[in-house]
């Protein structure tokens, strides 16, 4: 929830809605940095927090995870911060090493579980559309075209 909250807001700053949003998006990173990235000294970033901070859900959940990604990118749009593309490189990272599947795309989430409860790789696609759109850089629309791909062979 707080990732979409972030995002939102910072898209809102950057369509010029409301400028404050910038502000409310950087704080609420923060936020999210501090309390559920890695607090118990596991990569990723919690499944859920508590109203005061502490560890509800200690899940790596894919979907979860997918929205931490389209909130950084988002952020990362409004001024580049060097620091933000460090984290969007390290929760990639995070990704292709410890949520991917062997079978294509990325597991429901760390423990990997089935039945599935959603589908991450649409939300990873739009995720990489955003880091596209906020970097330019041609590796986000190369792994954006990874998971077309393999909507078109799998899922469609």
């Amino acid at each position: 929830v707080q990732a979409r909250q972030i995002y939102c807001y910072a898209k809102a700053a950057q369509m010029g809605w409301y400028p404050e949003g910038r502000a409310v998006a950087l704080k609420g990173l923060d936020y999210l940095l501090a309390k559920a990235k890695a607090p118990d000294g596991r990569p990723g970033f919690v499944y859920s927090l508590t109203p005061d901070g502490g560890v509800l859900d200690p899940l790596r959940d894919t979907y979860g995870h997918a929205f931490v990604l389209l909130a950084l990118a988002t952020v990362y749009g409004l001024d580049q911060d060097a620091q933000i593309r460090a984290e969007i490189d390290a929760l990639l990272a995070f990704l292709d090493t410890e949520l991917r599947s062997p079978h294509g795309g990325f597991h429901e989430g760390l423990p990997p579980s089935m039945p599935r409860r959603q589908n991450p790789q649409m939300h990873l696609f739009e995720a990489m559309i955003a880091c596209f759109d906020a970097t330019h850089d041609l590796s986000f629309q190369n792994r954006a075209g990874d998971f077309f791909a393999l909507f078109l062979a799998n899922l469609y």
